[in-house]
């Protein structure tokens, strides 16, 4: 009895079933034979995935991309097929075909600017074999994306500009502005961006936008007037 052995080199032995034959080419003194098939069986390699993003913490209103990494530590293989992104419940990226060498591949997802709202995002990546027989599918750990509050600045002015006249009402526009300018922020007619009229009150001054009452009665003595055109006196009589 005579063995002879061949290996068979790992980045050859896909998963799935291989079909082993060896053949006996005989000699002068032995006829030629050929051995029946062997089934060789070749399981799929396990995979892990990771994300990371391009920033955490980020800022709210500014896009962010996430990077899936598939690896198998041990089959040789570098893993191929999609990758899906979600952020909670919402799907982000469907489908992302995976490119990379050496063992490890790499998918990209970004999540636009206008997702991006305050708080904290689980971001999951979830790898599929599809077309790929050496490797099974897996799941990342969720990660978590931060995204930070805007800082915002307010500016205020006024019409008439400072300093008014007495007894005159007066406009306010205040103005918030995003200081990163990734998102607007908010608007309130009364409070965000919007204009808040202001009437000022002093010694029972009535103020109206269409023109100015003074009730001449409560004013104090030193404030009433002495001397006014015979016109003005006619129309506070009315």
């Amino acid at each position: 009895m005579a063995s002879a052995v061949c290996i068979e080199a790992a980045g050859s032995l896909t998963g799935g079933a291989h079909t082993i034959t060896a053949s006996y080419e005989g000699d002068s003194n032995f006829a030629a034979s050929t051995a029946a098939a062997l089934s060789q069986v070749v399981g799929t390699a396990t995979t892990t995935t990771t994300v990371t993003s391009s920033g955490s913490p980020s800022v709210v209103g500014a896009a962010v991309t996430y990077t899936a990494t598939v690896a198998d530590g041990s089959s040789g293989f570098t893993p191929t097929g999609t990758v899906s992104f979600s952020d909670g419940v919402t799907q982000l990226c469907t489908g992302v075909v995976l490119s990379g060498s050496g063992g490890s591949a790499q998918a990209q997802c970004t999540e636009p600017g206008s997702a991006m709202t305050a708080g904290a995002h689980s971001i999951i990546a979830t790898y599929s074999n599809t077309g790929d027989p050496n490797f099974t599918g897996s799941t990342s750990p969720a990660f978590t994306q931060s995204v930070n509050k805007d800082s915002t600045t307010v500016a205020v002015m006024s019409n008439p500009n400072s300093p008014s006249s007495g007894g005159v009402a007066v406009t306010y526009s205040a103005t918030v502005t995003p200081d990163k300018r990734h998102a607007e922020p908010d608007r309130d007619d009364h409070v965000l961006g919007g204009v808040e009229r202001v009437e000022l009150h002093r010694h029972a001054y009535r103020r109206r936008r269409r023109g100015l009452e003074r009730d001449v009665r409560d004013a104090p003595a030193s404030e009433r007037p002495h001397h006014r055109h015979p016109r003005h006196r006619r129309h506070l009589q009315r």
